[in-house]
This record gives C-alpha cells, structure tokens and sequence, in this order.
C-alpha cells in the first residue's frame, strides 16, 4: 500500500509505507563552503563541469589560485555530491568519495552536503533519471540563454526518506557497484599506462635513430570495407569515445547510411576539433567477432594495422603526444569546425619499427588490451545492474533489509 504524495517529483507513484518524504533542504544544504579572505591555501585542485561525467570525476587540475578561473569558488570536501546546475540532462553529477584539502568545484556546480540523510542515498536519488527528467523541465524552462536551474529548486525539492538503516542498505548495494566499475575502471587506466610506457620504450628510444617512414608504411587509414546502406550494424558516436582511454562507452543497433567503417584492432581518431584535442581516441575491441563490422560518426579517422604491424602498436602511436600534436597542427577549416586532413595525415613519419621489435611488443601488450576489454565488458554488465536497480530501490518497489 502507497501513501500519496503532492509533492512534485515523487507523487505519481508516492511513497512506501514506513518512509516519509522531505524537503532536500531539511536533510542536507547546497553551496554552503565558498573561498574567502581566509582561505588558506595558494594552490588548489580545481574541478569543472567538464571533468565530470555519469559519477566520474576525470581531470582534476592543479593551479594557483591566483591562476584559477573566477568560477573556481565552490570547496569540496568528503562526502559531497556535485550536481551541475548547467544541462541537468547530460548527468555531470558525481559523489566525492576522497577530496583534497584544497578541493575547489566550479559555480556551475551545486555542491550538497548530507546533514540528516545518509549522502550516498541521497547521491543515488539525485542522479535517477525520474530526478534528472525534472531537473531538466526546469532547466529548459529557464530565461537564462542556455538550460538551467538555480540552487533553490534542489533545496525545495522533496526526497524520499526511508528509515536510516534501509538507507544504508540501499546506499550500499549501489555504492558496492559502483566501487566495482570505479575499480576496473582504475585497473584499465593502469593496463593502458604500461601498454604506453612499452611503446615509448621499445619505439621511441631504442628505435630512435631507424630508417624513417611514413605512417602509410605500417597503417592503413580509412581501410575499404563494403558495407550495403540499410545494414543494421553497431553504430559508435563520437560522444561515446573516452578523452582518456580506449574503450568506447556504448553501441547502439542503426541501419546504415554512412560515415566510418570499423572492426575488431581498428583505432578510431577523432579529427574534429574540440573533440582531437581533448583526446577523443578508441580502440575498437566490442565487436561480437573479426568478421563483424560497425561504424560511427563521419568525424572518425579509422586507423588498422597492416601485416605484420600490432594493432596494439596503432593505438599507442595515436595516443602518443607528437602524433597528436602533429595531427592538431594539420588542421584545416573554419573557425570551431577544423578538421585532420587524411592525406595530411598521411606525411607523418616516424622510426621503421623491425619485426623483432614489433612482435615483441605484441606479445607484451595482446594480454593488456585483452583485460582491459574484458573489464569494459564486465563494467558495462555491472553499469546495467546498476541502472536496473537504482529506480526501483529509490522507488521501493524492491524493499531491503535495514540491517544489510
């Protein structure tokens, strides 16, 4: 039996029995710790929208604080859940597990402390999709130029308050997942490390004074491959390359009309300018077989190994900081739409790699990207399970025990 509730984003289904509903400000208090004149530290940690993706926070930079932009203001501590306040719909939100001392968030955040709420509970409701959904009708309601919301939408939104120990219980059943997805992910960016640092080693100093080539040499870019328009087939977007890994975040199912073609030890390039230079590369390694083909946004440069080269050896050189700022440098277009030009591309020389060298490599690097696939596989399993029961715990269609 449901009890009913007026409150706005929770009454179509209402509440369990034994829960209550209150206001967010009652529970917890948004953009409560600012930088002042006392504030004691010359350097801070500075995070912004940017950096902050689904519960992930990536580039966190290091600055003066004389250097820092303005909107460098909101701090950060233990606990806290970041919540943008800028286009609710793309979920730049994340709880902040282990701050620094000088962690600062950008105003573009709302940063909420937990007071009378467990915070992981109240993390994991503010990022449903119901929450964000309501959010978002605001926000595109808003007279600002861009979708928006102010801070006292939150305050004066209700959450649902089930009794403190069926929270924890909640918290971490979520909170266990999330710690699995944030481990592979971490394991991952470790495996890509070493496959980088083999590379630098084996291809840029002790093969540093070989004959030099042509990219063409030993890759083939934008490879041929016969695909009929209308074939249902996995489709990438560019959105769903990393900025700092090579696994891509999902594929969807379309029929063909175009763009990149791709399989199995492809490396995908974004040529577009921002998307090449905030790192938009991926190595494709989801295919179901060898044989099966995908394809993705027009703005792909598609890279493959020709015989006797490690694909391994393709994605390290796309990532490998010269090539890129070569790459960035060829550009050519217009304002906001530059883009790599192939046959540019196409001039880049580097050291002949020997085949001693070569299989070498491979052999060291095949095991990283082999695991570092298979933990993208098992995140994306958990990342469901996750998504499947975060609405229906916060719901309480599936109740748990208050003393798990």
């Amino acid at each position: 039996m449901m009890k009913n509730n007026r409150m706005t984003q929770i009454d179509s289904g209402g509440i369990p029995d034994g829960w209550n509903a209150k206001l967010l400000k009652d529970v917890a208090v948004v953009n409560s710790r600012s930088i002042g004149k006392d504030y004691p530290y010359t350097e801070i940690d500075y995070v912004d929208i940017a950096s902050v993706d689904k519960g992930m926070i990536g580039d966190i930079r290091k600055m003066l604080r004389s250097d820092a932009p303005s909107r460098a203001q909101r701090i950060v501590q233990d606990g806290d859940i970041l919540l943008s306040t800028v286009r609710p719909n793309l979920k730049h939100y994340a709880f902040v597990r282990k701050s620094t001392p000088d962690l600062i968030a950008s105003t573009g955040f709302a940063v909420i402390t937990a007071k009378d709420i467990n915070p992981q509970f109240l993390y994991y409701y503010l990022t449903t999709d119901k929450y964000t959904d309501y959010l978002s009708v605001i926000a595109d309601a808003h007279t600002s130029t861009y979708p928006a919301f102010n801070s006292d939408i939150l305050e004066n939104s209700v959450i649902p308050y089930p009794p403190e120990g069926e929270q924890r219980a909640i918290a971490r059943i979520l909170s266990d997942l999330d710690e699995k997805i944030e481990l592979n992910r971490q394991m991952n960016k470790t495996l890509e490390a070493i496959g980088q640092a083999l590379f630098k080693r084996w291809f840029l100093e002790i093969n540093v004074n070989s004959e030099s080539i042509t990219i063409t040499d030993v890759i083939e870019l934008d490879p041929k491959i016969s695909v009929k328009k209308g074939d249902v087939l996995p489709y990438v977007d560019m959105k769903e390359l990393s900025t700092e890994g090579m696994t891509i975040g999902s594929a969807a199912l379309k029929p063909f009309s175009g763009g990149a073609k791709f399989q199995n030890g492809d490396t995908l390039l974004a040529r577009i300018t921002p998307c090449l230079e905030n790192g938009k590369t991926a190595f494709v390694g989801f295919l179901s077989n060898e044989q099966q083909i995908g394809f993705g946004s027009t703005e792909f440069i598609v890279m493959r190994a020709k015989e006797g080269v490690s694909p391994q050896f393709v994605y390290c050189l796309a990532r490998e900081a010269e090539f890129r700022s070569f790459a960035i440098k060829s550009m050519v277009g217009s304002s906001g739409r530059q883009r790599v030009q192939r046959n540019m591309l196409e001039t880049y020389e580097i050291g002949k790699p020997d085949k001693d060298s070569m299989a070498v490599f491979h052999k060291s690097t095949l095991p990283l990207f082999t695991k570092i696939i298979e933990n993208w596989k098992e995140t994306k399993m958990l990342i469901e399970i996750r998504d499947s029961l975060l609405p229906r715990l916060m719901s309480g269609e599936i109740r748990v025990n208050e003393k798990g």
